[in-house]
């Protein structure tokens, strides 16, 4: 496990039991389409709606430790003028499974703790075109792109995973 970057961070998990050790583990239901309705009392205790993030006119549900990594990684691309560069938003909380397979592991998006943008330039298994400054941004917040592992759209508060 990393060490929270900032003193208002949590630590960035490596791997399955850290993120489970952070950021809560949970039972869930299946549903379908690789969908899962996670245990509501954990629901209500983690995930939050944030109102206001800087460069989005969305609200988005998250859980409630990552508010303060991603308001500021979106605050430091709005000072650096990379705003623009910041064309969709996809969301943060959408519990399932990774790519939607059944077989495969639960997303980290089930503990809303990535967040996906520019989708339609930047699909999973292309190489898209993602700033490099969103990379170096978000990564001085601790998270890790989804293009080192094809899915260039994607950032999330997790490592090796």
């Amino acid at each position: 496990m990393k060490q929270s970057l900032r003193p208002s961070y949590p630590p960035v998990p490596e791997g399955l039991g850290e993120i489970e050790e952070i950021f809560g583990r949970f039972s869930f239901v299946e549903n379908s389409h690789a969908l899962i309705t996670p245990d509501s009392a954990w629901v209500s205790q983690s995930i939050i709606r944030i109102d206001r993030i800087p460069l989005l006119k969305q609200a988005l549900d998250c859980h409630r430790k990552i508010e303060t990594p991603l308001t500021n990684a979106m605050n430091e691309l709005a000072a650096a003028g990379l705003g623009k560069e910041i064309r969709s938003c996809e969301g943060c909380y959408w519990p399932r499974h990774k790519m939607h397979d059944p077989k495969r592991e639960l997303s980290v998006h089930s503990w809303g703790i990535a967040v996906d943008f520019n989708a339609a330039s930047n699909q999973p298994g292309t190489k898209g075109d993602m700033h490099q400054g969103i990379v170096e941004i978000f990564a001085r917040h601790g998270f890790y792109w989804g293009g080192n592992f094809e899915d260039p759209m994607h950032f999330q508060y997790a490592q090796g995973y």
